[in-house]
């Protein structure tokens, strides 16, 4: 092998314009047509893995070339030679370990003291490309359906899963507004303007728009559901597109309508049930109260009373039934008047002092007024507190403590329930108050009930203007139950 010396490539340039060549990754190399020899900047060769005292040849270039690559580089350098002209290739180069390089070189051909030469870059593009496969790869495999739109709103790119969902491919869509193919009409038949489009709106202000039901319109003319999002694509804080992200919803929708028919049958079930119930559940309870008057034994009186409080058990769980199916049909009506907030929760702490004293349950009461006016249905305002009260003594063990505390506030009333009983799972915390929710069905079991007194409690102090509101740190850590309403 001939000695090599150094490349005198850049070797009369500034300083700074060698530095700057090499911090680009950019390498020079120049080729004498004549002799195949390749003079090469140490970035050229460290950008196609040569070691830097190789004499670099064409036959050394063709040698860590990738075999499918040569034909064609090959073709593009014959034609810039022939042509006196200039070529732009990307090729792979195989380094020394075996790692794969994707390097992109420009050439052209110039005579230098009359020799005709050929003269060029390289760059080392092995990081972009692989970011770009990368991207390749999540834009083709990803479920959602992907679109990149152009400022005027001209599709630029589409994702297969796109193309699944609408039935166009990529190519068809090339170019076109998106709007004017995909979002043109609505279903019952109107026009949709570009003016009222949300997703269209993204090109004018910028805005970014997030999980928007719309209908969109397919290759066959068939609507479909779509849940869809749109993001900007800024440049110097001016609009240069948007890239709108979907995906079909018609199972989800057709779920959501499965469930809201399911649950309309289930409410209409329960109303039925409840009111067929609540007939022969107060003859019952009636009798028991009437037999309770006569002269009986002791193992008979015992018997009747067993039966008058599980009547009156399963006629409370009848009450909250119809309650429920009045609040579900907009039946459910309030009688407001003036009254007395703290008489009220009195009159409830009082129908489950027994409750309380049986279980040694400790009841206190925080009141930091003597009285609370306030405008509300007295009967459903007792319902609500008292509602609180035996949810607080039945999840709170022996020997516990229930709090209750009142506050007045200008123009709210707002009203605490506190235990140191089970607690709550924070989990479970976002849906107490929903219809026939409960923890888990070992506690269903244990304290029985269909979880209803809460949505209940729910449904009446919504009904009054206010909200209620729950809190825990978790299980074993107890529960408290605020109410705050308006005062008028």
């Amino acid at each position: 092998m001939p000695a090599v010396t150094a490349s005198p490539l850049l070797a009369s340039e500034p300083t700074w314009l060698r530095l700057a060549a090499d911090v680009s990754r950019v390498g020079f190399w120049q080729l004498d047509t004549a002799t195949g020899i390749i003079d090469c900047t140490p970035r050229c060769k460290a950008n196609l893995g040569i070691p830097a005292d190789t004499q670099v040849t064409i036959d050394v270039i063709w040698s860590i070339m990738h075999p499918d690559d040569r034909e064609s580089v090959g073709a593009h350098v014959q034609q810039a030679l022939a042509d006196h002209g200039e070529y732009d290739v990307f090729y792979r180069a195989i380094w020394p370990d075996g790692t794969v390089h994707h390097i992109a070189s420009r050439g052209r051909y110039v005579e230098i003291d009359g020799r005709p030469v050929l003269v060029g870059t390289t760059v080392d593009e092995s990081e972009r490309h692989r970011v770009e496969e990368l991207n390749r790869l999540i834009t083709t495999n990803v479920a959602e359906g992907l679109c990149l739109v152009d400022a005027r709103g001209g599709l630029t790119f589409m994702n297969p899963a796109g193309e699944r969902i609408l039935g166009y491919t990529h190519e068809e869509l090339l170019g076109r507004v998106m709007h004017d193919v995909l979002h043109h009409h609505r279903p019952n038949g109107t026009t949709y303007p570009r003016s009222e489009c949300p997703l269209f709106q993204t090109l004018i202000d910028g805005a970014p728009v997030q999980d928007l039901e719309e209908y969109w319109i397919r290759k066959d003319g068939s609507f479909v559901p779509i849940l869809c999002s749109s993001t900007p694509v800024l440049e110097s804080g001016q609009v240069r597109g948007a890239v709108l992200s979907f995906h079909d919803s018609t199972e989800r929708k057709a779920m959501e309508d499965a469930l809201r028919e399911a649950s309309r049958a289930r409410d209409e079930f329960l109303a039925t049930v409840s009111h067929e119930l609540r007939t022969p559940m107060t003859a019952i309870l009636g009798w028991a109260q009437l037999m309770k008057t006569m002269q009986l034994d002791d193992d008979l009186a015992m018997a009747v009373d067993q039966i008058e409080l599980s009547a009156k058990a399963q006629a409370a769980i009848v009450d909250d039934l119809i309650d429920v199916s009045r609040a579900i049909t907009g039946k459910l009506r309030l009688h407001v008047g003036h009254m007395d907030a703290v008489a009220v929760m009195n009159e409830a702490i009082h129908m489950v002092e027994n409750s309380a004293v049986a279980r040694r349950i400790e009841l206190a009461r925080v009141y930091a007024v003597a009285e609370a006016p306030i405008v509300a249905d007295r009967g459903r305002l007792h319902q609500v507190f008292w509602n609180l009260l035996s949810n607080a003594i039945k999840f709170t063990p022996e020997g516990g403590r229930v709090e209750t505390k009142i506050d007045l506030t200008s123009d709210r009333l707002i009203v605490s329930v506190t235990d140191t009983g089970i607690g709550i799972h924070t989990a479970f915390l976002p849906s107490v108050f929903d219809r026939f929710s409960q923890q888990s069905q070992s506690i269903s079991r244990q304290h029985g009930g269909l979880g209803l007194g809460l949505a209940i409690v729910k449904q009446l102090v919504e009904m009054h203007g206010g909200i209620v509101t729950a809190h825990s740190e978790g299980a074993g850590t107890g529960a408290t139950f605020t109410v705050v309403l308006p005062r008028r």
